[in-house]
């Protein structure tokens, strides 16, 4: 909820939170997003489907998440700075 009110005072018209994988792949087939967060973890299991879903549809994403850089599934590491 802070990372949402956070956005939304940076100016963000519309923030949508999921709590499981099955909500956060509903909403991705049903609207268009411009940027998503994903933490690794949605409700204690494993959200590599979720991220997938964003790959397909072509929404850039970035993690928010406790974990390391080494826990990020192969093909989805991109290094954070240059």
């Amino acid at each position: 909820m802070m990372i949402e009110d956070m956005l939304a005072d940076l100016g963000c018209e519309s923030v949508t939170s999921a709590a499981t994988i099955d909500q956060a792949i509903a909403l991705i087939d049903a609207q268009v997003f411009d940027a998503a967060m994903l933490d690794m973890n949605l409700n204690g299991k494993n959200s590599r489907a979720v991220a997938d879903a964003l790959a397909a549809h072509g929404v850039p994403f970035v993690f928010s998440t406790g974990n390391s850089v080494h826990d990020v599934w192969d093909g989805l590491q991109r290094p954070c700075c240059s």
